[in-house]
């Protein structure tokens, strides 16, 4: 799944409003420097609206659930290339639809 797909998913979301630079800014304002805990936060967020939109299209949660995850993080690692997210090899035990 491409950034530009992800950004489309998320601009869905948040409404036909928001520009694509704006949904990509969302994505690029997770910040290098915040605690393991912020950015474990930064990629759960991503990873439920991703999981919401994937409902929508009909996916089964757990297959939601697994395709969000990955393609949170390959977001993460595309926006932020430099930086080592040792969070990217543990799994989000923690999703679930509220």
């Amino acid at each position: 799944m491409s950034i530009d797909q992800i950004v489309d998913l998320i601009k869905d979301i948040c409404g036909s409003r928001e520009t694509t630079e704006q949904a990509l800014a969302k994505l690029k304002s997770v910040k290098r420097n915040v605690s393991r805990h912020q950015y474990c936060q930064e990629i759960e967020e991503l990873c439920h609206k991703l999981i919401r939109s994937y409902i929508k299209e009909d996916v089964p949660h757990a297959t939601a659930k697994k395709l969000a995850t990955k393609a949170a993080v390959n977001t993460l690692i595309n926006i932020v290339p430099n930086e080592k997210l040792i969070v990217a090899k543990e799994p989000i035990k923690s999703l679930t639809l509220e």
